[in-house]
């Protein structure tokens, strides 16, 4: 008493004027109530050591862990070793090495009490921040955040993920999406290289965006955008771990979805340059073959720990009871009992002596617990799962009611859910101070009591065991209709809880719509989790419509994956169903979706066609325009890929009246950009440019960004390069570059650099062209589909091999690249410029191949890319001296360019032509086309083609004998030729550039 009062005396006199001071001891007590700031040490009269000291600052708004593990008088025994361990690691890492230290043991044997512990004696040492806490620039403090798998949501796409972005931002259910929005932005955008992170953030969120932060995820395929979501949840913890420390649990990783155990695999290869310890708990230990496992060990072997948390010793169990069990009159039997009985447990042995308070056994009197009963009498529950129930049917009965309805919300639970489910006559806020008393649950957020969650996933599955299966339905099903009118962006929470509660005609759409959600962002898996509980159900689902969906979306997710076979089987039985139950609807969608898989996955246009027209055919019977409108989709790209325009600016106008008459103005929008690009790709120019010039108005007029990015980067800029004007289709093509850019649209940039790259290349500015594909193949990796990947890298090899830098392994990579699907969609393209790499490396043989199949099999850009496959082809001929072939081919680029209005390759066609002129010795014919083609050269600034008419035109005057003009030729090829060099930044490329038209210099 008095050693107390000393302290205290000593406390008040050493105090500021108005503030409060406290001792350690006191601290430790009330850490997770105050913010405090260290004072130091302070002489206690007939203390032999100074005791350390904080001054109280004023109230938290949130607790942290730290409450969760200090405000229990159990003392920390037994694990002395293993947190020796992480404290070591994370020396470590504050040294610059990251680690990584598995935590394994059973439920209730002390993972998170270590981990807890962990972070209360860094806490006490004021040496990290609370948790989730904003960055910090200026602190040098270690951040500390945390997160966990829940076993009910295994099927949700990154859910822990999800979880510890709500914690960090302060999302409540309240809000708007605008503040939402808001929220996120403004926090996101303190960090550097935020703004970049927000839209895949906020997407991973369901807020919706903005249209110009839509750009940048919408039309990502899903693969892509789960990688780019990925790099930005590991940019954002990189923040944190770049100057400072990052402690970063996750908590039981075996119920993790798969996409998080993806992420987990992709931040372990950043872990190790970072400044990040990884903490990973999980039930027992990790499988040899376990992939994040795996990826660990073959990273980590030096900087891994797997700490295997066993069963307390005997004496680690006595001692543990002697802390919790400071109990006057205990026998040495009852002790014996309990450690028998709890096996080592340490949670066990917490819970059995909450259970003796609770049931009256023990009692605190003048600060010494006494046992209250005989002995003999006690009942010490034979499992851990039976002691539970004890202490739940210990409670009263609201507040036993109240844990049950928790426990159906989940481990995690908010206040406005429970409140909406129970009662208004139920007594909610005592019930629930009641529970945080006992230490059932324990409050996230102090101040506004909004946010709970069971103290152990173990007494909360008792709880929710203990209820009725009827009962359990009835507050399943009410959870769900309160989620819906809190939030219903909640999809998956609210599909969950009304599968549980059997409501399964009502859950549907809502598990088809995070079902759809997933598979937007590659998590394929946990859609076909979501979808086949669904399917398995089917027998008690009266929808028909919405069964229809989920087999739709079902097949979807498969096709996603690439696995055909499973995808075509859904889509199939989905057909079979549909003609049992005698639905058309469903059988026209069935139909368009096998269409879809025939087309793009099994590459069978002729196999599509036949659904299509069963398709197309049962819509109109029907009068199914939502059905007609997907078979009209389809159709667009079918005969755009067969390069049959007609048909596909027939059901582009189609689709465009069906997509108008329902107001689907997305839809609307892309058939009427989709039959510009039927028009440029068929070379109907002056219609396409008329198409341009009138949606072009609609589409700035409604922000279509997107659109009129790839209409002034692609389509505006083919017409004019075609044509010549080659001045303003630079122009064009980086107005397309700038907007794409502001809105951060990777396929619009991907386009117009892809243009840009070749208009440059025609004009023999090699270095520009060079440096556009690069820009090119870097954003088609974001759409790597429909061959934009092979294509970007095919040509990016192609001309840094003409440019003398063979780049063969590139190129091999876009010929594999090929091989992926649809990839034949832009085969002209790619096709021809296989060739021409094939003729810089002088393999006639493929070049010659390649050229044909690029003249041979009709597909998108068949015609657009026509006269410049020709000219290739013709070129290939004259190195083989097959003169009257390359003669033959010229006259065809010829009549084809004269039938379409295309003036670019005028300057080449008459410059090949006189290349055989002069081959055959015919010299003044040849002559006549040189001067030809170079006055169109000239008058088009086609560089490169200049410098090859001016090497011939002096060989031809040398053979001549006409020297008055060669020296004037002469100085022209020399300044030229210097002018294309001297356009690279480097002296290699330069050299190399030099070296390779070497053989052009007369």
């Amino acid at each position: 008493m008095g050693d107390a009062i000393n302290i205290a005396s000593r406390m008040e006199s050493t105090a500021e004027t108005g503030t409060i001071q406290v001792t350690q001891n006191t601290f430790k007590h009330i850490s997770y109530l105050f913010d405090v700031e260290k004072i130091g040490r302070v002489e206690v009269k007939g203390k032999s050591d100074p005791i350390t000291t904080y001054k109280i600052l004023n109230q938290k708004q949130t607790t942290d862990k730290t409450k969760k593990y200090t405000d229990r008088e159990s003392v920390f025994v037994g694990r002395e070793e293993e947190l020796n361990l992480l404290n070591i690691m994370l020396d470590n890492v504050e040294k610059g090495t990251g680690s990584i230290c598995w935590i394994a043991g059973e439920a209730g044997i002390g993972k998170s009490r270590l981990v807890a512990e962990f972070y209360s004696s860094l806490f006490l040492e004021d040496r990290v921040h609370r948790s989730f806490q904003e960055y910090d620039p200026l602190s040098s403090k270690i951040y500390w955040f945390e997160t966990g798998a829940l076993p009910y949501q295994v099927s949700s796409p990154f859910s822990p993920i999800i979880h510890f972005f709500v914690q960090y931002f302060g999302i409540s259910l309240d809000m708007s999406n605008e503040e939402k929005y808001n929220l996120v932005e403004s926090k996101l955008s303190k960090l550097q290289d935020g703004e970049d992170m927000f839209p895949f953030i906020a997407n991973l969120l369901q807020i919706e965006l903005s249209k110009e932060d839509n750009y940048q995820t919408a039309f990502l395929e899903p693969v892509i955008l789960q990688e780019v979501t990925v790099q930005a949840i590991i940019s954002f913890l990189d923040v944190f771990s770049k100057e400072t420390p990052l402690v970063l649990v996750f908590d039981d990783i075996q119920w993790a979805d798969k996409s998080s155990i993806n992420l987990m695999r992709d931040l372990v290869s950043q872990v190790k340059s970072s400044k990040i310890l990884l903490l990973i708990l999980s039930r027992s230990p990790p499988d040899p073959h376990d992939r994040l496992y795996k990826k660990i060990i073959t990273n980590f072997q030096e900087k891994f720990t797997l700490i295997e948390i066993g069963h307390l010793s005997d004496f680690g169990a006595a001692s543990l009871i002697s802390n919790i069990l400071k109990v006057e009159n205990l026998p040495e039997n009852v002790r014996d009992r309990i450690i028998t009985q709890s096996q080592g447990n340490p949670f066990y042995v917490e819970e059995l002596v909450q259970s003796f308070i609770e049931s009256g056994y023990l009692a605190n009197e003048n600060g010494k617990w006494i046992l209250k009963t005989d002995a003999s009498k006690l009942q010490i529950p034979d499992t851990l799962n039976n002691l539970l129930m004890t202490r739940l049917d210990q409670l009263d009965e609201k507040s036993k009611r109240v844990a049950q309805s928790a426990s159906v919300i989940g481990r995690e639970f908010l206040f406005p859910i429970l409140q909406c489910i129970n009662d208004r006559n139920v007594a909610l806020e005592e019930s629930i101070s009641t529970l945080e008393d006992r230490e059932w649950i324990i409050n996230r957020l102090v101040e506004t009591k909004q946010s709970y969650f069971f103290r152990h996933v173990l007494s909360r599955d008792v709880a929710y065991n203990s209820l009725l299966f009827k009962r359990r339905k009835e507050i399943h099903n009410k959870i769900a209709d309160c989620l819906r009118k809190i939030d219903e962006t909640m999809v998956d929470e609210i599909g969950r809880h009304l599968f549980e509660a059997e409501a399964f005609d009502d859950a549907l759409p809502f598990i088809v719509k995070a079902a759809e959600m997933a598979i937007s962002t590659n998590s394929t898996s946990e859609a076909i989790s979501m979808l086949s509980q669904v399917t398995q159900n089917s027998d008690k689902i009266k929808d028909f419509m919405g069964m229809t969906s989920a087999y739709v979306t079902l097949g979807t997710a498969y096709a996603v994956q690439g696995d055909v076979e499973q995808s075509t089987k859904y889509y199939s039985s989905l057909l079979d169903k549909s003609k049992e139950a005698k639905n058309q609807h469903a059988e026209v969608k069935a139909l368009n979706k096998l269409a879809e898989n025939a087309l793009f996955m099994s590459h069978d246009p002729t196999k599509a066609d036949e659904y299509l027209v069963k398709a197309e055919e049962i819509g109109s019977l029907i009068n199914f325009p939502e059905g007609l409108l997907e078979t009209s989709a389809v159709r667009c790209v079918m005969h755009q890929s067969l390069g049959e325009f007609d048909k596909s600016m027939e059901y582009e106008i189609k689709g465009t009246k069906i997509s108008d008459d329902l107001n689907i103005d997305f839809a609307n929008i892309s058939f009427k950009y989709n039959l510009i690009v039927s028009y440029v790709l068929s070379l109907k120019l002056d219609g396409a440019e008329k198409l341009i010039e009138d949606f072009l108005v609609e589409y700035e007029t409604k922000g279509e960004k997107y659109y009129v990015a790839s209409i002034y980067g692609y389509l505006y800029p083919a017409i004019l390069n075609l044509r010549g004007q080659i001045k303003e289709a630079i122009k064009f093509t980086k107005k397309g570059i700038k907007i794409a850019k502001e809105i951060k649209a990777p396929f619009p940039e991907y386009l117009a650099s892809r243009s840009l790259g070749e208009i440059y290349n025609h004009a023999g500015e090699f270095q520009n062209a060079e440096h556009y594909f690069e820009i090119a193949a870097e954003q088609s990796t974001k759409n790597p589909s429909f061959g934009f990947l092979a294509s970007s890298k095919i040509s990016l090899a192609s001309i840094r091999t003409m440019i003398g830098r063979d780049d063969n392994d590139l190129f091999q990579e876009g010929i594999k690249d090929m091989e992926g699907r649809g990839a034949t969609y832009w085969g002209a393209r790619s096709w021809g410029e296989i060739g021409y790499y094939y003729f810089y490396v002088q393999n006639f043989k493929e070049s010659r191949r390649y050229f044909d199949l690029s003249l041979t099999k009709p597909n998108a850009p068949f015609y657009l890319y026509k006269t410049y496959n020709l000219l290739g082809k013709a070129r290939l001929c004259i190195a083989e001296k097959k003169y009257d072939e390359a003669l033959g081919i010229i006259s065809e680029a010829n009549d084809f360019s004269k039938e379409y209005g295309i003036e670019l390759y005028h300057a080449e066609n008459n410059f090949l032509r006189a290349v055989i002129y002069f081959h055959n010795n015919q010299l003044s014919d040849a002559l006549l086309s040189f001067n030809k083609s170079y006055t169109q050269a000239t008058k088009l600034n086609l560089k490169q083609l200049t410098l090859e008419i001016l090497s011939f035109k002096i060989k031809t005057y040398d053979l001549l004998k006409d020297n008055g003009s060669l020296t004037q030729l002469r100085k022209q090829f020399d300044d030229l030729f210097e002018e294309i060099a001297n356009q690279f930044d480097s002296e290699d490329k330069k050299e190399a550039y030099i070296s390779s038209f070497s053989m052009l210099k007369p």
